[in-house]
């Protein structure tokens, strides 16, 4: 992984700009990584869904990086536009959790994210595991620290998981929910549409995921006593801000559950919803802690409505045709 890293640096020194492009969980785990890469790389970055990408007449920029996210190697939209991407010149970064594969293959460096093999067809560790190597990427002129911050987040993650309680009783919210929404902030924002997708996946309960600053300019008219919302709050810089939001779905009757890693959030809300505190981490990691939390929030909704979590209806575990 040393190797990989070092050669990523020396690519990453003649890179102006950045696209991640993925489809699915490989696409949540780019908009967390963005908000990461822009601030500790200080690199523009887009995040791109490679079925709309590949689709497209692009602009590659001279000195363009693509960073393909994909599970399994395989995907065909996210094989289908790198080969775009390589064509006009951009340099390739393949995130990967298969050493061999279609998009390994046209990469000029292949990060693998050694998750091992993930049975069930929902990417639950797969999707740590690329959080885990985007945020070494980020963090390429400090990888030393990024690495002990790792293992403090891998610690937290046990200690999330000793919590599992929680996930449990707020499943009882989801499952008698009409809709769930899932809303947050920056790198939040990436953990709420990722936290939604896995909810629809394995319960089959209709949920989305918004910013929370749009909740008012639309979302707000679905809340009432039958929805419930979940609000990730770790960015400290606009904690404020979805608290306000949060008070507002209050205010008409919704139902609220609220992730944070903040005293002051948790302090605030305490006896007006439902708070799960997960332990601290630096923001661009927090992901990784809340994602676990609502991974285990939709395993517990699907095991009470009778579904089977590790096999959603109409799903494959890697899309190989459009």
């Amino acid at each position: 992984a040393d190797s990989c890293f070092s050669d990523f640096y020396r690519v990453l020194c003649q890179t102006e700009y950045i696209d991640i492009i993925a489809c699915g969980t490989a696409f949540h785990a780019g908009l967390c990584a963005k908000e990461a890469i822009e601030r500790l790389a200080r690199i523009p970055c887009e995040v791109t869904v490679a079925s709309e990408y590949r689709y497209r007449d692009p602009i590659v920029k001279e000195n363009t990086l693509c960073i393909a996210v994909s599970q399994s190697g395989e995907t065909a939209d996210t094989v289908e536009a790198v080969k775009l991407l390589k064509e006009r010149g951009a340099r390739i970064i393949a995130v990967t959790n298969c050493g061999f594969s279609s998009v390994t293959r046209m990469a000029d460096v292949v990060l693998p994210v050694c998750a091992h093999a993930e049975i069930c067809v929902a990417a639950t560790k797969s999707y740590i595991g690329q959080l885990a190597a985007l945020y070494m990427l980020a963090n390429r002129l400090r990888p030393h620290e990024a690495k002990r911050e790792l293992l403090n987040a891998a610690a937290g993650i046990s200690d999330v998981l000793k919590e599992r309680q929680k996930a449990v009783s707020f499943a009882d919210m989801c499952a008698g929910s009409r809709a769930v929404f899932f809303l947050g902030r920056g790198s939040d924002y990436g953990a709420a549409v990722e936290a939604s997708l896995k909810l629809k996946e394995v319960s089959y309960i209709f949920s989305d995921a918004y910013p929370a600053g749009e909740l008012k300019h639309g979302t707000l008219a679905l809340i009432d006593e039958s929805t419930l919302s979940v609000f990730i709050i770790c960015e400290s810089t606009v904690a404020e801000k979805c608290v306000n939001a949060l008070e507002q779905v209050l205010s008409r009757k919704g139902k609220a559950v609220v992730v944070t890693c903040l005293d002051d959030v948790e302090e605030r809300l305490c006896g007006k919803a439902e708070v799960w505190r997960i332990p601290a981490a630096p923001p661009a990691l927090t992901p990784m802690l809340s994602a676990v939390a609502l991974q285990l929030l939709a395993y517990y909704t699907a095991v009470k409505l009778g579904k089977d979590p590790d096999k959603p209806r109409n799903l494959a575990k890697s899309v190989t045709v459009e």
